[in-house]
């Protein structure tokens, strides 16, 4: 059994508390970012789901410690060459440390290790798997320079007590049923009106309501007013959940 120090456990306490005061998916992953460092030594971190339509790979990252060149060089060619991405597809992986997917030989002679974290200057790389109704939704990935050596066991222990929090949270405002026999129809968005598909088109871009308003020439209440329609008529209450149902019946359009 893992002893803490009262430190630790401060640290741990208040990332909790952050996490499910959080009122968004914004608010909940920027809490994660900021406080994490207190419990996980590393230099570089950036959060992806991969929810969002229009986007480089599907995907939205956020970080406040990489550059968007480094982020976008990921979606743009090393996404691909990811060799941890079967390995977070399992079930039961929810933490893990690329030296414990592949061994040092070949981590070290992939092009992604090669090209990418080592030119950022970072050695060590570790990262948690979020699932939403067991299906991968999104994920942190946490990055160090080798003088701090590689995460500990014990750092991999805290980051899953982290996580389990993280979907504690994301169960609580984002689970829910999308089935087609819940909502009469195998694709729920034909239950939309042509106006309220290409407003759910601009919101799976991540283009905030004032900016949908402008692009469409229609007034910020009106987009609200279409907004509430949406949510009703899918039976969701969130712009979350409404991403959820974009990947799922029209991903990566």
């Amino acid at each position: 059994m893992e002893v803490f120090d009262a430190q630790v456990l401060e640290g741990l306490n208040r990332i909790t508390l952050s996490i499910h005061k959080a009122d968004s998916l914004t608010a909940m992953c920027d809490a994660v970012l900021c406080q994490l460092p207190e419990l996980i030594h590393h230099e570089k971190s950036f959060f992806s789901y991969p929810f969002a339509a229009g986007t480089p790979g599907g995907k939205i990252h956020r970080s406040f410690s990489m550059l968007p060149e480094e982020q976008a060089a990921y979606d743009d060619h090393f996404c691909d060459l990811d060799y941890t991405a079967w390995y977070r597809k399992q079930e039961n992986i929810t933490v893990y440390r690329d030296s414990d997917v592949v061994g040092e030989q070949v981590m070290e002679s992939a092009s992604i290790y090669k090209d990418w974290v080592l030119r950022m200057g970072m050695r060590y790389v570790c990262g948690n798997v979020i699932r939403l109704e067991g299906q991968p939704c999104a994920d942190f990935t946490l990055f160090r320079k080798e003088e701090h050596g590689d995460f500990s066991d014990r750092e991999m222990f805290l980051l899953q007590l982290v996580t389990e929090q993280i979907t504690l949270w994301c169960q609580n405002h984002c689970s829910f049923v999308l089935s087609a026999s819940a909502l009469g129809t195998d694709d729920p968005l034909t239950l939309l009106t042509p106006r309220e598909r290409e407003i759910v088109r601009l919101a799976g871009s991540e283009s905030d309501l004032h900016e949908i308003a402008e692009q469409l020439s229609i007034s910020y209440s009106t987009v609200r007013r279409h907004m509430a329609n949406i949510y009703e008529k899918l039976n969701i209450n969130s712009r979350f959940q409404l991403m959820i149902l974009l990947q799922r019946k029209h991903p990566m359009e």
